[in-house]
């Protein structure tokens, strides 16, 4: 039986928000030839005090990104993150009256509903909580684990063409303070190939 071959492609880079994902890494994404995406964006827009984006302007930003993809979508909701770890890093003041986490809370029910009308699955991290360890917003390699396994599992669920997979993202996606075995890239490359 000749195996179905998988590629995964990851455009990512630390830091970067939604719009500027879509400016420098969307022309790369697309030279991939994708036929599924995975996106993991908005951390930044929301909760790094240095790139906050307003929630209309993410929303915008996020669906010139998806009206530019030739292919479908999972759309992962903003992971979750520990505000007392994130206030050793970030101004409290910076967030107004609205918590880091209400925040993600609120970008998260948008992504949900413009996954719904687009037809796309949704991914929430309910699945999914920080561990104590590290600096309360990078995901650690459990959560890197789950996080593949749940993109694997959606993608399978929903039939999709995964010969040619496009993780979109931030820091998250590139693994930052990972060893390359415990990204969840690496992993899911592992799960499509055994699976194939």
């Amino acid at each position: 039986m000749t195996k179905t071959p998988h590629a995964v492609g990851v455009f990512a880079r630390g830091g970067y928000t939604v719009a500027r994902a879509r400016r420098e890494l969307l022309p790369d994404a697309l030279a991939f030839r994708p036929t599924l995406a995975v996106i993991l964006l908005g951390t930044n827009d929301r909760i790094n005090s240095h790139s906050l984006s307003a929630l209309d302007a993410f929303d915008a930003e996020y669906r010139l990104l998806l009206d530019a993809l030739p292919c479908p979508a999972i759309l992962v909701a903003i992971p979750p993150c520990s505000e007392a770890l994130l206030y050793t890093r970030h101004e409290a003041g910076a967030y107004g009256s609205e918590a880091p986490n209400a925040r993600i809370e609120n970008a998260n029910a948008h992504l949900r509903l413009l996954a719904e009308e687009r037809s796309f699955p949704f991914l929430p991290f309910d699945f999914v909580w920080l561990s104590t360890e590290g600096d309360g917003v990078h995901l650690s390699p459990e959560r890197n684990t789950a996080l593949a396994e749940n993109v694997f599992r959606l993608a399978r669920e929903h039939h999709f063409n995964t010969s040619r997979v496009a993780l979109i993202g931030d820091s998250n996606t590139v693994g930052a303070h990972l060893l390359p075995h415990e990204r969840y890239s690496s992993k899911l490359s592992a799960l499509f190939a055994h699976s194939s």
